[in-house]
């Protein structure tokens, strides 16, 4: 392991796989299909093989996000991934979480409201036969409210993963249900969500805000929410978290190159990674999430 990996890499080893033709493989023996991300076929292979780490770019906060919470959190495991694409990091966070070893229950819950990615998520849950880990619940939008909203039809879903939510009905459009936090969570039937992934491509804070009526950010324990639209919509995201007594560990603002345990990321959304202080150790987070290791292994 190189040692500018942060420490929480080094609570899980890398998998052994068989690999498949037209899959794409990660650290924890997860599997993607090629075809679902443009320029992914040429790194499909068939070898027995120990997938490298992930690179370190944009997605370095989400794996660390899920390592942590499968680390760190305890009980009943619940990932709400919002905004989903095909479900990668809800197949990483259980992935994660079995790794860990940990006693109770494991829930994914995935929100995708483009649909060819919704039928690439339902792909994905059984491509990594998720199902055998724990519960999945897959379901279209989130939003603030529960009701329909409007999403775009992709011509190109490989390449686009950044549509969001349509307000203007003469736009080629097609209506989808979406939920709430509030429903989601009750639907979870967990007393708390130990992971929640946001990228909902500048509805980060109608969700979180509005959609947090009746089940507050305090019922989460670790969060990741991707900004997008603006400096101020981070800023309010940010104040959200710290006044629902988080503590940010990683703040990465929009379009900007950041310093990540000594290697440099350019960023293109902004990143918010925060922990519940009530029910987290945020000084053992943050080490593991900031620090790099001390030795090469």
């Amino acid at each position: 392991m190189q040692s500018t990996y942060p420490r929480i890499f080094d609570e899980f080893d890398r998998a052994v796989v068989t690999t498949e033709p037209g899959f794409v493989y990660d650290m924890l023996g997860g599997r993607v299909r090629a075809s679902f991300k443009k320029g992914w076929v040429g790194e499909a292979a068939v070898r027995t093989t120990r997938p490298n780490l992930p690179a370190f770019n944009e997605w370095m906060v989400d794996w660390v996000a899920c390592l942590l919470a499968a680390e760190l959190v305890s009980g009943d495991f619940a990932i709400v991934e919002a905004g989903a694409g095909y479900g990668h990091w809800m197949s990483v966070a259980m992935k994660a979480r079995r790794a860990a070893g940990a006693a109770g229950s494991i829930t994914g819950y995935a929100l995708e409201a483009e649909k060819h990615h919704y039928e690439w998520l339902l792909q994905n849950v059984i491509d990594n036969n998720l199902d055998s880990i724990g519960k999945t619940i897959c379901k279209y939008g989130a939003a603030g409210a529960d009701g329909d909203v409007y999403f775009p039809v992709i011509d190109d879903p490989t390449a686009n993963y950044g549509a969001s939510i349509v307000h203007d009905a003469d736009q080629n459009l097609l209506k989808v249900p979406s939920y709430s936090l509030r429903s989601i969570h009750q639907e979870l039937g967990t007393a708390r969500i130990s992971l929640l992934h946001v990228d909902i491509q500048g509805g980060e804070e109608d969700f979180l805000v509005k959609g947090g009526d009746s089940c507050p950010l305090e019922l989460c324990d670790v969060v990741l929410v991707g900004t997008h639209v603006s400096t101020d919509l981070h800023e309010s995201v940010r104040g959200a978290l710290q006044t629902a007594g988080f503590d940010i560990l990683i703040d990465w603002p929009r379009n900007s190159q950041v310093d990540y345990c000594g290697k440099k990321i350019d960023t293109n959304d902004g990143a918010l990674l925060a922990v519940n202080t009530s029910t987290v150790d945020s000084d053992m987070a943050l080490t593991l999430a900031s620090r790099p290791l001390k030795n090469d292994s």
